[in-house]
């Protein structure tokens, strides 16, 4: 059995600090539409987003604030190591073909 290729096509961020005019789930939708832009890849590509962070105990309202809410968003919080699970957790789905492009968020 051959295992597929994976690769991280495009990154998007929003500038670290606190903004008084800007959530932090807002500040994640620019990133998002930053990668995705990137990545040159529309949102109906996109089969699944992860997303970890301490403010997104709801991470569809990741998905409605950057323009989709037709995939599946889930959420993953482990302190330093979130950086390292989200990835993994997209490998999930990207490699038995549920999804073809996942976006991580964090």
């Amino acid at each position: 059995m051959s295992t597929p290729d994976i690769a991280i096509i495009g990154v998007g961020s929003h500038p670290f600090g606190r903004y008084a005019d800007r959530l932090a789930l807002e500040m994640g939708a620019i990133a998002i539409g930053r990668a995705l832009k990137d990545a040159a890849v529309q949102w109906s590509a996109v089969g699944c987003l992860y997303t970890g962070s301490l403010e997104v105990a709801n991470p569809e309202a990741a998905t409605g604030l950057a323009g989709v809410t037709s995939i599946p968003a889930r959420a993953t919080l482990g302190g330093c190591a979130t950086g390292k699970s989200l990835p993994i957790l997209a490998t999930r789905d990207v490699s038995p073909g549920t999804a073809a492009v996942a976006n991580l968020t964090k």
